[in-house]
């Protein structure tokens, strides 16, 4: 699992995540989205770095999340994330970092 958890507007560290999810799809991978990360979660986010990635990695098997109660917290509504990515509530967060064998995070 990669878990991005820095904001797309301070560090590269959302791109680099995103960067080496593409470097990993022959792994079953997830990217969880918390903390301020839920900002480049949004459609309102600049994409021109993650565009490419973002669009293809859900072709590719991996699967895109957000923590729902980081976004909450920023006020950001479940309509305002990019189409492939979900929300996840505690249940669904639980069930990912509990079946992830590693997690890296940025």
């Amino acid at each position: 699992m990669i878990i991005i958890r820095s904001p797309p507007y301070t560090t590269m560290d959302y791109y680099e995540g995103t960067r080496i999810a593409a470097g990993l799809i022959e792994h079953k991978l997830k990217i969880l989205y918390t903390s301020d990360g839920v900002f480049a979660a949004t459609k309102s986010s600049d994409q021109k770095l993650t565009n490419q990635f973002l669009s293809d990695l859900p072709d590719l098997g991996v699967e895109l999340y957000a923590d729902t109660v980081a976004m909450r917290l920023r006020g950001i509504a479940d309509s305002e994330l990019l189409p492939a990515i979900k929300p996840a509530d505690g249940e669904k967060l639980t069930e990912l970092t509990a079946k992830a064998e590693v997690s890296l995070v940025f």
